[in-house]
């Protein structure tokens, strides 16, 4: 009788080729980001939105990193990978909670515009290192 091997995890990862284009577009942004900053677009008049559009990009780069299986990918992996976004999501929601007492107790203000694109990036931040972190303890 053969046996038929599940797949436990529930969910299907980008293949690891994905990994390395979301490397590849990571570093094409923070080299344009250098370059744009002070030799391309100096008196740019709408450098906001190439600002906007380049952050965009660099979000998107990290979710597909994040997306994408590693080259040996096993079940301590997985768990390791699940446990980094528990951390991750677990600092969204306290940054999401605290801010506004932190900004009144620095600022004097309780009244603080948390913005979207600062809790997806400190929460992938998050994930890369205890992601990192628990890689290299293994």
């Amino acid at each position: 009788m053969r046996l038929k091997k599940l797949n436990t995890s529930g969910y299907r990862l980008l293949p690891y080729k994905c990994q390395k284009i979301g490397f590849i577009v990571l570093l094409a942004t923070i080299a344009f980001t250098l370059c744009y900053a002070n030799l391309f677009f100096p008196k740019l008049e709408n450098i906001d939105i190439i600002r906007k559009i380049n952050f965009n990009v660099t979000l998107i780069s990290l979710f597909v990193i994040i997306l994408s299986e590693n080259r040996h990918e096993d079940e301590l992996t997985h768990l390791i990978r699940l446990r980094s976004l528990s951390l991750a999501f677990f600092y969204g929601a306290l940054f999401v909670i605290f801010s506004p007492y932190w900004h009144l107790l620095f600022d004097g203000k309780f009244e603080y515009q948390i913005k979207g694109e600062e809790v997806i990036f400190g929460m992938f931040g998050m994930y890369f290192f205890f992601y990192y972190l628990d890689k290299k303890g293994r």
